[in-house]
């Protein structure tokens, strides 16, 4: 993952990665622990849960960088 998002660096000046849905398995941790910036997308019903509270915690202690939630309205 690291090798891919260092490529990608140095060919585009942004780049968005639509990731799966947060499991806390390897794969996603290290999708967002090679991010610049992750950014949650929750469905507005859902922002208020304990999950998702839980979630906003967690991901900064394992190693991402959490920069903001998205709210969407389905």
């Amino acid at each position: 993952v690291q090798d891919l998002f260092c490529t990608l660096r140095e060919q585009f000046d942004l780049v968005f990665v639509d990731g799966p849905i947060w499991d806390g398995k390897s794969t996603v941790n290290a999708f967002a622990s090679a991010s610049d910036a992750v950014y949650l997308v929750f469905p507005t019903a859902e922002a208020d849960t304990p999950e998702a509270t839980t979630l906003v915690r967690e991901l900064p202690r394992q190693g991402a960088r959490l920069r903001g939630t998205i709210l969407t309205a389905f």
